[in-house]
């Protein structure tokens, strides 16, 4: 049996910074969630294939499958579209959140990100109470 089957809440973060895949994995922890971290997409899409999670956190500059193609892989694939995707990228400009909005990101956030409301922000996403 798995987590979500469980109850348990996880994350999943698609990060190659290591301190940034930490600090995310902190104030996911602190939040609730158990959470798996690996530093590419293609990592993320086996783990997408095996394990369901209620939320995937990501950096958009990914080393060869980029955040956006992460993005549109989620959305195309049934059992997963309607994960929530939060991207989590030092890139404030706004052709990126632009395009990433419009491949099917359901929240943009920059680092650093905001430890204190972060959690509280997925939290809600996902229809649970902080």
């Amino acid at each position: 049996m798995d987590a979500l089957a469980r109850g348990v809440r996880t994350a999943l973060i698609v990060e190659p910074d290591v301190q940034s895949a930490k600090l995310l994995a902190v104030v996911l922890h602190n939040s609730g969630f158990q959470t798996h971290v690996v530093a590419s997409g293609e990592a993320a899409t086996k783990l997408l294939a095996a394990f369901k999670f209620h939320v995937v956190v990501l950096e958009l500059e990914l080393p060869v499958m980029s955040g956006l193609m992460l993005i549109e892989t989620i959305r195309a694939t049934p059992a997963i579209r309607e994960t929530p995707v939060i991207v989590a990228t030092s890139n404030n400009d706004p052709e990126h959140k632009r395009r990433a909005r419009a491949v099917g990101c359901t929240k943009f956030v920059t680092k650093p990100v905001d430890v204190g409301s972060l959690g509280t922000q997925i939290l809600e996403l996902i229809g649970e109470q902080p």
